[in-house]
């Protein structure tokens, strides 16, 4: 495996440092074969990109790493007088959630499917350029929150952006121009999210880009470390 993903699965173990419930999960499983990654694409009806190909066969065929961690810290005590105890408390508590959780290709087929890419086709108040975004485009990793991240394949472009697929039918401007780029910026990033919600501090307004340099970096390190902030 290749140290990216060596890094993000480290960094996901390091985080039991909290506590047992704080990792959701920390496996990578090995890169496919070259035959391996023609048996996967046959069973999905769209070609596997370039891009994701390369993942497959160098860094994981699947890259399951979640974390979710909750920081309790005492409230002020203005806060316990206004609020009580309990609320105070509820109110003080800082979460941050991520992972790099991607590209699982034993669920390519499902994610991909026609029932999935289609899914907005005929949807009477749906903007038609957010179904074809979804038709057009490849899903290499799911959300909870039922969106998805998919490299958009409409262009003539020879390596495709990352995009963000809401479930809800809202266009958004692709996430990052390569998958490579997405990946180091997450990365750097402690793999946040990755729901558009939580990346927008550190999407540029000019480019619509994910970028690292945008927001508070340091405060968000610091959270990870579970300093008050």
């Amino acid at each position: 495996m290749s140290k990216w993903v060596d890094r993000a699965l480290e960094f996901t173990q390091s985080l039991a440092r909290y506590g047992p419930k704080g990792v959701v999960s920390a496996s990578v499983s090995e890169p496919l074969t070259r035959s391996q990654l023609q048996e996967l694409q046959a069973t999905l009806p769209c070609p596997i990109p370039d891009p994701i190909a390369d993942f497959l066969l160098n860094e994981s065929a699947s890259c399951n790493c979640r974390y979710n961690l909750t920081f309790h810290r005492p409230p002020k005590q203005s806060v316990v007088e206004l609020l009580g105890t309990d609320m105070a408390g509820m109110i003080s508590a800082k979460n941050v959630y991520g992972g790099a959780s991607l590209c699982q290709s034993e669920h390519f087929a499902e994610w991909n499917s026609e029932s999935v890419r289609g899914s907005l086709d005929g949807i009477g108040d749906i903007d038609p350029r957010c179904s074809a975004l979804w038709r057009g485009s490849f899903i290499f990793a799911a959300l909870d929150s039922g969106d998805f991240l998919a490299l958009d394949m409409r262009g003539e472009q020879s390596v495709p952006p990352v995009v963000y697929l809401d479930h809800e039918a809202e266009i958004h401007r692709p996430l990052a121009p390569t998958l490579g780029c997405f990946l180091r910026e997450w990365e750097t990033l402690g793999y946040i999210g990755p729901e558009h919600w939580v990346l927008e501090e550190f999407i540029d307004l000019e480019t619509g880009y994910l970028n690292s340099q945008v927001g508070d970096v340091e405060k968000l390190q610091a959270r990870l470390r579970g300093e008050a902030v």
